[in-house]
């Protein structure tokens, strides 16, 4: 028997990536991906927008017979920045998750309406013009996975529509003590910078001592690129380091894919001997690992220094061994956002795309589909106001469950659920950031590819 999965609609990497409308924001663009979401090539000819709802407006309450409409979601990935490279697995995992909603129960008795996936192309972008044309057409949450700048701009838009924005990557400190209200609808799925600080903060103090090949506990050098991330992260630093008795003692904040000279910055780094290097880009800095290693050789061509590097998110991958040096994975760690991998998703993915070495934000997107199909059950409405008023407590309940199949039954009843999600232990506050969550250590063999991940859970 054929898997009955293979008939439903796909939004893979592949597919969507070749056809042009999948990457434009035009209203032309939006129309295509309803008539092929919702209303079937056929009708679409026929599709007026003009009674569809719109910010504001007056709900009219539906009939006693009727269903409430159908939950519509929208899902907006990105081909340029550090996130790009993970985007054809975010993909995947949106699409595997809503063919296991569909086939195990539904939400109201009907398919989810995913759109078309909006893919960026250009860094400067500006979401708001299509955040207005998701919410002319009642589309009630937005999946995102974009740098955090052009989150940012876009946010007031979505906020206005009423549009429930779920990330699977945003990180920035700035992102919630910036000026933007999100006004309940923003929920972000992994740890901020603030916790990657916390973690690092506690490798510098614990790397440190007073020997002459070691670097002063707490202390810490950042490279990162310039912008909205280097900021972030120079700020969580500091801000977590300093009660602790450790600081920065050396920041290069470089321009997006241009390290620049990579033995100059090492040589920068160790003449200030930190207990820890933190690397926060991506591709562009693995130059600086066998620079460094270089860096720290006295003329006997030993080691003066025992160089400690923490790498982040976008670097803790499988590396070429050729490109990180002699001895380049020794005291080499990074971190990934989620708990223990879960192999069903990972076979599931596979079966995909059988490349697939890296899940990052993977679980995430898997999870931000799952749970917003819950709580639109719990809502018993499919509006982002609704949807992000249930996100915190389906955390939280007494019923757990680790599937839609396990927990539609109890969501729909209105049962208290707890869902058990694939990126590991979540729960929010009430602005939807996470005070609970998991992240992987990451360790490397000497051939670069990652020999262990360590789960370990922060928050309370």
């Amino acid at each position: 028997m054929s898997d009955p999965r293979t008939h439903l609609g796909s939004s893979s990497a592949t597919s969507m990536r070749s056809s042009p409308m999948h990457v434009r924001g035009s209203r032309r663009h939006l129309l295509r991906a309803l008539g092929i979401g919702a209303l079937g090539a056929a009708g679409l000819s026929g599709c007026d927008l003009s009674g569809l709802p719109r910010p504001g407006q007056e709900d009219t309450a539906p009939s006693s017979t009727a269903p409430p409409p159908a939950l519509r979601i929208a899902q907006i990935g990105t081909a340029v920045g550090l996130e790009a490279a993970h985007d054809s697995v975010v993909d995947l995992a949106i699409n595997e998750a809503r063919i296991d909603v569909d086939l195990y129960g539904r939400v109201f008795d009907q398919k989810l309406d995913i759109l078309q996936r909006h893919v960026v192309q250009d860094l400067s972008e500006d979401l708001s013009a299509y955040a207005q044309e998701l919410a002319a057409a009642s589309t009630a949450v937005a999946i995102v996975h974009v740098p955090d700048e052009m989150l940012e701009r876009a946010l007031p838009a979505f906020v206005d529509a009423g549009i429930l924005v779920v990330s699977v990557n945003s990180s920035a400190v700035d992102l919630r003590a910036g000026s933007v209200d999100s006004r309940g609808l923003l929920a972000r799925l992994v740890a901020s910078d603030t916790v990657l600080a916390q973690q690092w903060t506690a490798q510098a103090i614990g790397s440190g001592g007073r020997g002459e090949d070691q670097g002063e506990p707490g202390t810490i050098a950042l490279v990162a690129p310039r912008g909205m991330r280097g900021a972030s992260l120079e700020s969580a630093l500091t801000s977590v380091a300093g009660p602790q008795g450790g600081r920065l003692v050396h920041r290069t904040l470089h321009a997006a894919d241009d390290l620049g000279d990579a033995d100059e910055i090492a040589r920068a780094i160790v003449a200030t001997r930190p207990a820890l290097v933190v690397l926060g880009g991506g591709p562009e800095e693995v130059p600086l690992i066998p620079a460094l290693r270089r860096a720290v050789l006295g003329p006997d061509g030993r080691p003066t220094l025992r160089l400690p590097i923490a790498v982040g998110p976008y670097l803790s991958h499988d590396h070429d061994p050729d490109t990180l040096g002699e001895e380049g994975t020794e005291n080499l760690t990074g971190v990934q956002a989620g708990g223990e991998l879960n192999r069903d998703l990972q076979y599931k993915l596979l079966a995909r795309d059988h490349s697939l070495t890296d899940f990052s934000f993977a679980h995430q997107a898997y999870d931000a589909v799952v749970m917003v199909a819950l709580a639109a059950l719990i809502a018993g409405r499919a509006t982002g106001t609704d949807i992000a008023q249930q996100l915190a407590g389906l955390l939280e309940g007494t019923e757990e469950c680790t599937t839609f199949e396990e927990c539609r039954p109890a969501a729909a009843d209105g049962d208290e659920i707890a869902y058990r999600p694939r990126s590991g232990e979540l729960r929010f506050d009430e602005t939807l950031e996470l005070v609970k969550g998991s992240l992987r250590t990451v360790t490397w063999s000497a051939d670069g590819r990652i020999e262990k991940l360590s789960p370990t859970t922060f928050g309370d």
